[in-house]
């Protein structure tokens, strides 16, 4: 009992520090400031939805001959996930890219928490419409919780969607893992003192089984094609995600890629994991030639 006491005020100490200067985000100046240094044009956007705010970073100019690639980051997080993609020579030279605060974190409405999935999915595809209209194809990366998200836009608006891949996407609502530090979060007591991203990532958590319940039997209706990675090594999100998509999703139109020895952050540790298979999928849709 004293360890476990001890234990909990060692956490609550930890949170009480962090609280108020930790939001996971980077700046607008600091990401123009990054990306001067490698001599790649973005801009920084923000876009209206509803009564809310949210903030994109693109790359510029825009490229209408080539398709476009949207991250969409989990759960917590922000657009700046996937930075070192976004900084790839070798994907800026064939294709545009955005990548997008999901609502509730970085500069979109941070702390205010929007768990429904359909409700993420209509305000990312508002902030897609406009390179529907301007890009050779579309595709959508979504890591974690952003997996069943992106897949939920392509159930919205498969006309538009060329392609969907899921990067180790919690997706099966009876696998779902709880931590035990969440509750830090969802207790009265301490909730307070969690960073505002942790209190939107639980506050998503508590509901995503649910909200995962109302979508999985209409994955059987996917018609945009769907390429799921998912790391055996996964302790995050299970890799048992995997079966659930193969059991679920269009056998014609789902691949699904095992990643051996590999866990949940590889889109962040291995980025060149994730760039294969975005040029894998580009060089199918016939919309460039590989370069030697």
């Amino acid at each position: 009992m004293i360890r476990i006491l001890i234990i909990t005020f060692g956490v609550v100490l930890i949170l009480f520090t962090i609280g108020s200067c930790l939001n996971f985000r980077t700046s607008d100046s600091r990401f123009l400031k990054d990306f001067s240094k490698v001599s790649i044009g973005i801009k920084v956007t923000y876009h209206s939805y509803k009564d809310k705010k949210m903030r994109l970073v693109h790359s510029y100019p825009m490229d209408t001959t080539k398709p476009t690639l949207f991250y969409i980051h989990g759960s917590p997080g922000s657009n700046d996930n996937f930075k070192k993609l976004m900084k790839d020579p070798d994907i800026q030279s064939i294709a545009n890219w955005v990548s997008v605060d999901r609502l509730g974190y970085g500069y979109s409405e941070l702390g205010k928490a929007e768990v429904s999935i359909s409700e993420q999915s209509k305000s990312l595809l508002t902030v897609c419409e406009p390179y529907f209209k301007q890009s050779s194809a579309v595709i959508l990366i979504g890591w974690s919780y952003g997996g069943p998200i992106a897949s939920k836009m392509a159930l919205d608006n498969s006309l538009q969607i060329d392609h969907v891949i899921m990067l180790a996407p919690q997706i099966d609502p009876d696998v779902e893992k709880f931590f035990f530090i969440g509750n830090f979060a969802k207790w009265k007591l301490t909730r307070w003192m969690v960073p505002r991203p942790l209190r939107v990532a639980q506050d998503e958590k508590m509901a995503h089984v649910d909200e995962l319940v109302q979508i999985q039997d209409n994955w059987k209706n996917l018609k945009v094609p769907v390429t799921n990675v998912h790391g055996n090594k996964d302790d995050i999100v299970p890799y048992e995600n995997l079966d659930f998509v193969s059991k679920n999703f269009p056998k014609e139109t789902t691949n699904l890629i095992t990643l051996e020895g590999v866990g949940h952050l590889f889109p962040i540790s291995k980025p060149e994991i994730t760039k294969q298979i975005i040029l894998k999928v580009l060089v199918e849709l016939n919309d460039f030639e590989p370069q030697s």
